[in-house]
């Protein structure tokens, strides 16, 4: 690669000023042996109308690390701090690695810095907002499964909470999903709440944003052959995916929770803290990488209550059509359908075998919903 002098290889980036504190704190844990993604840092001083100067270089760097997709990044100053995190209020950007998409995830990380509402929690915080930010780019994982980890009593007492989807952990980071929780304490975990997750996200590649909704991709699976997923739709450079029927057991076992609270204390001792607080990705192949991690600055969550709902009469399966419909449920058989009135089907959600001709009847009378075998 030519030497840019704005870009910063990620071990070499421990200038808090200069590459923002998130990737100052995974340079010292790189150095420290730890696994996390490789990373390079556009620094916060570079003029952002210089950013395109910079493409080149960066696609340099993604082909020579096989990544078809990157992550841009915010790191600035204030985040990750011992009294604010200032979690989600910059912008990440998920890209393919083409120009154009890569300059434009750039400069929505770049522009984030005037989001108005970091002044506001900066206040709350009694904490300065950055007024400059730097850019983080690695490669963008496409994890089996991922997720956040809260720990505090460490190192001799850890207790807490690791949380996981499948896939990115995005909806989790975001606050928009709930995830599988293990409650950590005496040593042990304990699965409080299973995982309920109707869709993956991934991150795109340039090929899968041609992918139309509707399309089959596959995703892999730990020690298996890849697993057809159909496509809800892809939006911000991430794909949605149906989550395949047979993915129904627990997202993490015990040796998974194991290693990713072993991975979350070993980066407390390096960082010299007694509460932390991580995300962490976890491959197909098994490897396990640290994305983040900062202070625990809120106390933990109370413990949950186990979910104990029986699901045996819950049917899922993939929409033909989105949307949601709300009504008295109407459980028949086909051949049923045309014998129904028009009170009978009119806002009513019609549960049935697969359909023929006879649903026309069906239909012109505007039911709720409709949820047929196939």
């Amino acid at each position: 690669m030519n030497a840019t002098p704005a870009l910063i290889a990620l071990p070499d980036a421990t200038d808090t000023a200069a590459c923002g504190a998130k990737a100052a704190t995974l340079a010292r844990l790189t150095r420290a042996g730890l696994p996390v993604p490789d990373g390079i840092v556009v620094p916060a001083g570079w003029p952002t109308d210089r950013l395109a100067a910079l493409i080149p270089d960066l696609l340099q760097w993604a082909e020579t690390r096989g990544a078809p997709a990157l992550i841009a990044r915010s790191s600035t100053p204030a985040e990750d701090g011992t009294s604010a995190s200032f979690a989600g209020m910059y912008a990440s950007a998920f890209t393919p690695a083409t120009p154009d998409l890569l300059l434009a995830a750039l400069q929505q990380v770049r522009s984030s810095v005037y989001a108005p509402d970091i002044p506001a929690y900066a206040r709350r915080a009694g904490v300065g907002a950055s007024t400059t930010i730097a850019i983080l780019i690695q490669p963008a994982l496409r994890p089996h499964a991922a997720g956040v980890a809260a720990l505090e009593g460490l190192p001799a007492q850890p207790a807490g909470r690791v949380e996981a989807v499948w896939g990115l952990a995005e909806p989790l980071a975001s606050g928009r999903r709930t995830g599988e929780i293990h409650v950590l304490s005496g040593g042990g975990s304990t699965l409080v709440i299973p995982g309920d997750q109707p869709e993956i996200m991934l991150p795109c590649t340039a090929a899968d944003l041609v992918l139309p909704p509707g399309e089959w991709t596959t995703i892999d699976p730990p020690d298996a052959a890849p697993t057809p997923a159909k496509i809800h739709l892809s939006e911000r450079n991430l794909l949605r995916l149906y989550t395949p029927a047979n993915w129904s057991a627990p997202i993490l076992a015990a040796d998974h929770i194991q290693r990713v609270t072993a991975l979350a204390i070993a980066a407390a001792g390096h960082l010299h803290l007694d509460r932390i607080d991580i995300e962490w990705a976890l491959l197909p192949d098994g490897q396990l990488h640290l994305l983040q991690a900062r202070p625990l600055t809120a106390p933990l969550p109370p413990t949950p209550q186990a979910l104990t709902q029986a699901r045996s009469g819950i049917r899922q399966g993939i929409p033909a059509v989105a949307g949601t419909g709300t009504g008295p449920a109407v459980h028949l058989a086909g051949s049923a359908l045309p014998h129904l009135s028009s009170d009978d089907i009119r806002a009513s959600v019609i549960i049935c075998d697969t359909l023929g001709p006879e649903a026309v009847h069906v239909l012109c009378h505007r039911p709720a919903a409709l949820i047929a075998a196939h």
